[in-house]
């Protein structure tokens, strides 16, 4: 329902009305859009025509559906966050992995008497190692 009303300068006020009723003697009354949006969001109170105090509260339904909601968007998160973690983990995991590879290469290789470094093969490597390389640092865990 639109509302016009013209003053004494002919300028002309459209204003958006809506109907609501009173809770307590039935009358039907109507009130700006905007201010019953208001009234409804924020839960205050306003009056009929007759003076009776009416208020818009949200009903247990509304409220547990919102607690829902609430309840479900952290779940959503801790979830999220495990997964995060999880593929954390196998990155990890993935990288000792292939850091052991590694290591068990070099170690074998040394064994059997190849130098780490210039890959050469020889019969005492602790002298080699010490004589030709040595500022070669194996990193200790």
């Amino acid at each position: 329902m639109q509302f016009q009303s013209v003053n004494a300068h002919e300028t002309v006020a459209v204003q958006q009305l809506t109907t609501t009723t009173c809770a307590h003697c039935g009358i039907l009354f109507a009130m700006p859009s905007s201010l019953l949006k208001q009234h409804s969001a924020e839960g205050t109170r306003f009056y009929c025509p007759s003076g009776h105090s009416l208020c818009y509260r949200k009903t247990e339904a509304d409220l547990l559906r919102e607690k829902l909601i609430r309840t479900q968007q952290r779940l959503d998160q801790q979830e999220a966050a495990y997964h995060d973690l999880r593929n954390q983990k196998k990155h990890v995991e993935n990288s000792l992995r292939t850091t052991r590879g590694a290591m068990t290469k070099i170690k074998k290789r040394v064994q059997n008497g190849i130098c780490p470094c210039c890959n050469r093969t020889f019969a005492d490597l602790y002298q080699h190692m010490r004589n030709k390389h040595p500022n070669f640092e194996v990193e200790k865990q």
